[in-house]
């Protein structure tokens, strides 16, 4: 009995530790999740959308995760949602945005709080308590701030071609001391700050030997000199005088790059990096974070992620993920596998003066990984989501589509078509589409007294081609006076032969209303054909691109 009694112990703790999830201690380096995360989205988005993990920030005990639903059959379709997940249990909650929110630039944390800024530059702050979010003013101080401590502020102005310029400022004596053309993640330790570019870490052991701005050149007057780096030259800016050298790079680029004016006088080429420099290196950096008086740098290598510290000036190995992180191309595209979807440093709640590192792994569609870097060891977590979209058909359903259109014109409604187009693979990919948006059907048919608008309904067949069917309603009693179908490559590189299409379409749409009237090409070299079928009118357009139908 004893035995029995000790075993049933056994099974209860097993059953309780396997049903209880916890907070999940570094302990070392880990290379193999140690837990997992479900997203279920699938009431969030549309069911002919892909879904892509696009970043992820930390704040009072959540993670904050930012999917993007790419929706299909209109450009600019798209829109952010936010899920966010307790680090203890792993639950995960849905975030509401804002009525006027779509999409999300970026979120961060600002003394404790988790804010949001809108792809029109809105900000809004998270109240965690009652999960919702309020406006929030911007402070002008807050623009271009790079990084801030008790004793400097560092802000930074891009003019693109014209030049930018990164500004250190004495919060104690004002003074502003400016670095053209140096741009990347800003550390500091004791004294020193570390610029950690894409290939480089510059080492400043005093932000003053930096050009010493007199009021012309200053932050909040400098950055709106359209011609930024010219106005520097003009007061008196000499590359070589105010530069610090790397003191570890992985580029190529020579140094000693110099003009000839025509006057015979010499400048010096910008001596930071261009940006196609790490087209030459093979290693580049992904993110860098500051614990135990040490700067930490994550890389990305010919043999996958790396940790790595730097002493004495050299960048020493702390621990290899066996994980490839794709490109070290800086810029995520969606559904690029693997890619660093996210990077994000934040103050590690065991030892505030330390920070840690947030990277996202995006594996392969609807997998990511989430690794939380400390100085001696990592947590790492598997993310799973449906990104899957439209599943692909062997047939676009054209003929059966027309029949029914034909059939049942005068009593055409929404809710049949969907019915219909999702018996033959199709899915609703937008709603509450502009009916201004498109100008292809006449606008005699629309009743001035009404309202319109255009859903959408997409099919993908095989690897070859998509259809995208936008269906005009009428917002009274939801009828579709209008049909505009487009057919398409899937992609770049897909076989689609649009002039075969053409030809099969119009054989399909001839066999069912009869002979149509074929227009000769005009200088636009499209093909165009037209048919009338009582009131009823079908047009068709080619190109050696796509394919379009219009019903009205």
């Amino acid at each position: 009995m004893k035995r029995i009694a000790i075993y049933a112990l056994m099974l209860l703790v097993e059953l309780i530790v396997s049903c209880g999830r916890h907070r999940l201690v570094v302990h070392g380096f880990v290379d193999e999740p140690q837990d997992s995360i479900l997203f279920d989205l699938k009431d969030y988005v549309l069911p002919a959308s892909e879904v892509d993990l696009w970043n992820v920030v930390k704040c009072g005990g959540y993670y904050y995760f930012t999917f993007h639903e790419q929706m299909r059959g209109e450009w600019g379709g798209s829109h952010s949602l936010l899920m966010g997940a307790s680090e203890d249990k792993l639950q995960v909650r849905y975030i509401p945005l804002p009525d006027n929110v779509k999409s999300i630039s970026s979120t961060f944390v600002r003394n404790d709080s988790l804010i949001m800024e809108s792809d029109d530059g809105q900000l809004f702050l998270f109240d965690s308590k009652k999960w919702s979010w309020s406006p929030l003013t911007p402070e002008k101080d807050d623009e271009g701030i790079m990084y801030e401590d008790d004793d400097w502020m560092v802000k930074h102005a891009d003019h693109g071609e014209f030049g930018n310029a990164t500004w250190f400022i004495d919060k104690h004596s004002k003074e502003e001391y400016a670095f053209v053309e140096l741009n990347g993640g800003f550390r500091r330790i004791g004294n020193t700050f570390y610029v950690v570019s894409l290939t480089r870490i510059y080492e400043i052991p005093d932000p003053t030997i930096g050009f010493h701005c007199d009021s012309s050149t200053r932050y909040e007057n400098a950055k709106e000199t359209h011609l930024l780096e010219h106005h520097f030259f003009d007061a008196g800016y000499k590359p070589m005088r105010h530069f610090v050298n790397p003191v570890v790079r992985f580029d190529e680029f020579d140094l000693s790059g110099e003009f000839i004016l025509p006057d015979g006088s010499r400048i010096y080429h910008n001596p930071y990096e261009v940006f196609n420099d790490y087209l030459k290196a093979d290693t580049t950096f992904v993110a860098s974070f500051c614990a135990s008086d040490t700067l930490f740098c994550a890389l990305n290598t010919p043999l996958g992620l790396e940790l790595a510290k730097l002493e004495n000036v050299k960048l020493v190995p702390v621990h290899h993920f066996n994980k490839s992180i794709g490109s070290n191309y800086p810029y995520h595209y969606f559904n690029e596998y693997p890619s660093i979807s996210a990077r994000y440093k934040y103050r590690d709640e065991s030892n505030p003066t330390d920070y840690r590192l947030l990277l996202v792994i995006n594996t392969e569609a609807g997998s990511s990984e989430l690794i939380d870097i400390a100085h001696n060891g990592n947590t790492l977590l598997k993310l799973c989501y449906d990104a899957s979209g439209l599943n692909p058909v062997e047939r676009d359903g054209f003929e059966e589509l027309l029949t029914f259109y034909l059939k049942d014109w005068d009593r055409l409604a929404l809710d049949s078509v969907i019915r219909k187009e999702k018996s033959l693979g199709g899915e609703i990919s937008y709603l509450n589409l502009g009916a201004d948006r498109n100008k292809y059907p006449p606008e005699k048919i629309f009743k001035k007294e009404e309202s319109y608008h255009i859903d959408i309904i997409s099919k993908q067949i095989d690897d070859s081609y998509e259809v995208h069917s936008k269906y005009w309603v009428q917002e009274s009693n939801q009828s579709i006076p209008a049909i505009f179908m487009d057919w398409s490559k899937l992609r770049y590189d897909s076989k689609f032969d649009a002039a075969a299409k053409y030809q099969e379409l119009v054989e399909t749409i001839s066999e069912a209303v009869g002979q149509g009237t074929t227009i000769p090409e005009t200088d636009r070299k499209m093909k165009y054909a037209e048919w009338h079928y009582g009131e009823r009118s079908i047009r068709l357009y080619g190109t050696d691109f796509n394919v379009r139908f219009l019903m009205f």
